[in-house]
Protein backbone atom coordinates (compact mmCIF):
# COMPACT_ATOMS: atom_id res chain seq x y z
CA UNK A 1 0.00 0.00 0.00
CA UNK A 2 2.46 2.35 0.82
CA UNK A 3 4.72 1.53 -2.06
CA UNK A 4 1.43 2.84 -4.51
CA UNK A 5 1.09 5.96 -2.55
CA UNK A 6 4.62 6.58 -2.83
CA UNK A 7 5.67 6.17 -6.30
CA UNK A 8 3.51 8.86 -7.90
CA UNK A 9 4.41 11.42 -5.16
CA UNK A 10 8.35 10.66 -6.02
CA UNK A 11 7.84 10.65 -9.49
CA UNK A 12 5.88 14.10 -9.18
CA UNK A 13 8.23 15.30 -6.94
CA UNK A 14 11.06 14.33 -9.68
CA UNK A 15 9.75 16.44 -12.10
CA UNK A 16 8.66 19.39 -10.44
CA UNK A 17 12.63 19.74 -9.16
CA UNK A 18 13.64 19.19 -12.64
CA UNK A 19 11.76 21.57 -14.41
CA UNK A 20 11.66 24.39 -11.63
CA UNK A 21 15.48 24.80 -11.09
CA UNK A 22 17.69 23.65 -13.66
CA UNK A 23 15.81 25.27 -16.77
CA UNK A 24 17.24 28.16 -18.51
CA UNK A 25 15.08 31.39 -18.20
CA UNK A 26 15.64 33.51 -20.89
CA UNK A 27 13.67 36.72 -20.56
CA UNK A 28 14.95 39.76 -23.19
CA UNK A 29 13.75 43.14 -21.73
CA UNK A 30 12.30 45.42 -24.10
CA UNK A 31 10.81 48.70 -23.54
CA UNK A 32 8.39 50.83 -25.12
CA UNK A 33 10.36 53.81 -23.18
CA UNK A 34 13.75 55.05 -23.12
CA UNK A 35 15.63 55.70 -19.55
CA UNK A 36 15.50 58.85 -18.31
CA UNK A 37 18.93 59.95 -17.52
CA UNK A 38 20.19 63.01 -15.42
CA UNK A 39 23.82 62.94 -14.71
CA UNK A 40 24.84 59.83 -12.99
CA UNK A 41 20.88 58.91 -12.43
CA UNK A 42 18.64 56.99 -14.42
CA UNK A 43 14.78 56.16 -14.47
CA UNK A 44 14.05 53.10 -16.36
CA UNK A 45 10.11 52.90 -16.10
CA UNK A 46 9.01 48.53 -16.81
CA UNK A 47 5.61 48.97 -15.55
CA UNK A 48 4.94 45.24 -14.35
CA UNK A 49 2.41 43.71 -12.32
CA UNK A 50 3.75 41.52 -9.29
CA UNK A 51 6.49 42.50 -6.68
CA UNK A 52 10.20 42.34 -6.85
CA UNK A 53 10.48 39.24 -5.48
CA UNK A 54 8.28 37.67 -8.48
CA UNK A 55 9.29 39.40 -11.24
CA UNK A 56 13.40 38.92 -10.29
CA UNK A 57 14.54 37.64 -13.93
CA UNK A 58 12.50 40.64 -15.17
CA UNK A 59 14.25 42.84 -13.29
CA UNK A 60 17.84 41.80 -13.84
CA UNK A 61 17.00 41.04 -17.29
CA UNK A 62 16.09 45.09 -17.54
CA UNK A 63 19.51 45.95 -15.59
CA UNK A 64 21.24 43.98 -18.14
CA UNK A 65 19.73 45.70 -21.06
CA UNK A 66 20.49 48.69 -19.75
CA UNK A 67 23.88 48.03 -19.15
CA UNK A 68 24.53 46.49 -22.83
CA UNK A 69 22.69 49.78 -24.47
CA UNK A 70 25.13 51.69 -22.13
CA UNK A 71 28.29 50.63 -22.20
CA UNK A 72 30.24 53.85 -21.46
CA UNK A 73 28.14 53.91 -17.43
CA UNK A 74 29.19 51.51 -14.89
CA UNK A 75 25.98 50.92 -12.45
CA UNK A 76 27.21 51.61 -8.88
CA UNK A 77 23.56 50.91 -7.42
CA UNK A 78 19.80 50.21 -8.49
CA UNK A 79 16.53 50.83 -6.60
CA UNK A 80 13.16 49.58 -7.39
CA UNK A 81 10.02 51.94 -7.88
CA UNK A 82 7.12 49.29 -6.22
CA UNK A 83 3.59 49.16 -4.88
CA UNK A 84 2.83 46.91 -2.22
CA UNK A 85 -0.24 45.31 -1.77
CA UNK A 86 -3.12 47.30 -0.31
CA UNK A 87 -6.09 47.02 0.40
CA UNK A 88 -7.89 46.86 -3.61
CA UNK A 89 -5.29 46.89 -5.43
CA UNK A 90 -2.37 44.68 -6.34
CA UNK A 91 1.10 45.32 -5.85
CA UNK A 92 3.02 47.04 -8.67
CA UNK A 93 6.50 48.02 -9.78
CA UNK A 94 6.53 51.17 -11.83
CA UNK A 95 10.48 51.16 -13.01
CA UNK A 96 13.73 51.18 -11.87
CA UNK A 97 15.79 54.04 -10.41
CA UNK A 98 19.52 53.34 -11.53
CA UNK A 99 22.78 55.03 -9.91
CA UNK A 100 25.88 54.93 -12.57
CA UNK A 101 29.20 56.60 -12.93
CA UNK A 102 31.27 57.28 -16.00
CA UNK A 103 33.78 54.22 -16.63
Amino acid sequence: MLRKISFPFVFALAIFACSSSTVNKEVHFQSKWEPLTVGNHSYLPILVRGTPNDSAFFILDALNAFEQKHPDFQVTGWKVEKDQYGYDNPPYIYGLWIDHKPK
